[in-house]
Order: structure tokens, then C-alpha cells, then sequence
């Protein structure tokens, strides 16, 4: 079987039209804050109405660092928000 000149170019320009759509289906990388800035409040953050016992039964501070965990979560997977709400 001989390959010519003209399915040679063909055959090339089929191979950098796949290489170029693999390109564009990596997923890319989206940089995200680190977990210790965002989710960490000093006890100055807080909102003064929540001190004491009503601070402690919210616990202001772990729900941010989940929250922010939750995040990573779903742009590090890239994971459609719709399945939050998905039982």
C-alpha cells in the first residue's frame, strides 16, 4: 500500500486537528486559596451577636473550613454544582 503526497498532508492534518482537540479537553488547573487562609477566623472575625453559647452551637469556624473544603471539592474535580443538591 502507498501512501501519496496528498494523503500524507491529509493524514498530518487529521493527526494536529486530534492533537489539538485532546488539548483542549485537558482539564486545567484552577488555583484555589489554601484551606488555612480562608477558613481559619480569629476570634476578632467573628460577628459579636454570635459569642458565647450561640457561637459554640453554630461553630462559626468549622463551617467555614468545611465550606472551603467543599469548594476544593468541587472545582479540583470539576464537579457540577448540581449534585449538591442531588440525594
Amino acid at each position: 500500500m502507498n501512501v501519496t503526497a496528498s494523503k500524507l498532508i491529509k493524514f498530518k492534518k487529521l493527526d494536529n486537528e486530534a492533537k489539538l482537540k485532546i488539548e483542549g479537553l485537558k482539564q486545567k488547573k484552577v488555583p484555589l486559596p489554601p484551606v488555612s487562609e480562608k477558613g481559619n477566623q480569629t476570634k476578632s472575625d467573628v460577628n459579636p451577636k454570635f459569642k458565647g453559647s450561640l457561637q459554640a452551637a453554630f461553630d462559626i469556624q468549622a463551617r467555614d473550613t468545611l465550606d472551603c473544603e467543599i469548594v476544593i471539592m468541587f472545582y479540583s474535580s470539576g464537579l457540577a454544582f448540581y449534585l449538591a443538591r442531588s440525594p
